[in-house]
């Protein structure tokens, strides 16, 4: 009898909940901030940078690995960076060691299992790419809900050092378990798959290795969009959390309430970033298996434009409820990018070389995890207002509008946005 196949789909998700701690940065960098308050903005925004960066360098690890060894050794030394990160990071007291522990170790172990699930669990669909890397990533969207109230309110009862190594060894439990029921498809297990696409056309006739890939003019084209609209993404999710307290302080609201409470709001309002996060990798994954690359590619880029206005509205007229929209949308567009990274890359690339041609073109992370958060950090220590910031990343997805209308294959208009 042949395997279900969603069966992996859910295994998968489980492992991403926790790999999606990394975007919770803004709520676990709080209690570790009060804790030392002579650490700028800058300094804890490199931290999540570093964690960021080492994720994109782990998942391609994680990639080259698997060809080497079963995945389910490297799931293995995955659980190992990942609960050692944390552990490490429970016992800092100086920066080098918090970048260590949660941005160096945890980081890289964070990117193997990422490449894991996704290369493995997509293998399983080659008819719908776009709505299951959308499902996958839904879970590192979504991962915050569960991380950001869960941390708070245990760090506020044990304190944040106990809660990292839980953190870590929960995480790293999940992670080798998950590896027992993951496995890849036969060619029996493919069979009805295999022929079709989601819109019932032939699947993708080229499989173009990693060096190929490297000399498409596409390719350099794409990667330069994310790096455009995933620094604002990161700029804003590295300091959802500060920025909406920012807004959140000069309202009547803020004098009448204690500052647990205010903290348990705005915890939520981070979660709420994340479950639109989550919905949005879905939601854009669907939307391009049905309508296409190029119309995917412009909606995301519109998108971005229209979230940052709203937040630099937000700051410049105080209001909190602009804010609040301003993050869950972004949060909402934020999910498409890599979700459209991981159907892009087995779209235009072929799947064959996925595995080592999506962490490559993920990459483009590694830049905006340090452009996004570091320009922001820099901008609120010099400015003491993350007002200024909003209004520049307004520029950076105009530009991001722009770059999208040129990526295509050999052939295709700039006119068409359709296919």
């Amino acid at each position: 009898m042949k395997a279900n196949r969603w069966i992996y789909v859910i295994t998968g998700i489980i492992g991403m909940f926790f790999v999606g701690s990394v975007y919770a940065w803004s709520v676990l960098r709080t209690p570790i901030a009060a804790e030392f308050p002579e650490w700028t903005a800058t300094q804890l925004s490199l931290c999540f940078s570093l964690c960021m960066g080492l994720f994109c360098i782990g998942n391609l690890l994680g990639g080259i690995l698997t060809k080497k060894m079963s995945a389910r050794l490297v799931s293995i030394i995955s659980a190992i960076f990942t609960i050692a990160g944390f552990v490490i990071a429970s016992q800092a007291y100086s920066l080098a060691a918090l970048y260590i522990g949660y941005g160096i170790l945890a980081g890289t172990g964070l990117g193997f299992i990422y490449n894991i699930v996704l290369s493995t669990v997509l293998k399983w669909f080659p008819d719908s790419p776009g709505l299951i890397s959308g499902i996958l990533l839904m879970g590192v969207g979504m991962g915050p809900i569960l991380v950001a109230p869960i941390f708070t309110n245990v760090s506020l009862e044990f304190g944040w050092r106990p809660t990292f190594i839980g953190m870590g060894i929960i995480a790293a439990i999940c992670f080798v378990a998950a590896t027992f029921i993951l496995r890849e498809p036969s060619e029996g297990d493919l069979l009805p798959y295999a022929k079709k696409n989601a819109g019932g056309k032939s699947a993708v006739s080229e499989d173009i290795p990693p060096f190929k890939m490297l000399q498409h003019r596409a390719f350099w084209i794409y990667f330069a969009w994310v790096v455009l609209l995933n620094s604002a993404s990161m700029a804003v999710n590295s300091q959802a959390y500060p920025l909406a307290e920012e807004v959140f302080m000069t309202t009547a609201r803020a004098s009448v309430m204690d500052a647990a409470a205010i903290a348990a709001l705005l915890s939520v309002l981070v979660s709420l970033f994340s479950v639109f996060n989550g919905i949005g990798r879905v939601i854009f994954g669907i939307v391009f298996d049905r309508k296409g690359r190029n119309l995917t590619l412009l909606i995301v880029s519109l998108g971005f434009v229209l979230s940052c206005v709203i937040l630099g509205t937000s700051l410049s007229t105080s209001n909190f409820i602009l804010v609040m929209v301003g993050l869950i949308l972004l949060g909402f567009i934020f999910g498409a990018l890599p979700t459209m990274s991981s159907a892009f890359s087995r779209d235009f690339f072929g799947a064959k070389f996925y595995s080592l041609n999506f962490p490559l073109l993920n990459m483009s992370v590694l830049t905006s995890s340090f452009t996004g958060p570091l320009l922001a950090g820099n901008m609120y220590d010099a400015a003491g207002s993350y007002e200024g910031l909003l209004w520049w990343l307004v520029v950076l997805c105009i530009v991001g509008t722009g770059i999208c209308l040129f990526i295509r294959k050999p052939g295709e208009s700039i006119k068409n946005f359709k296919k």
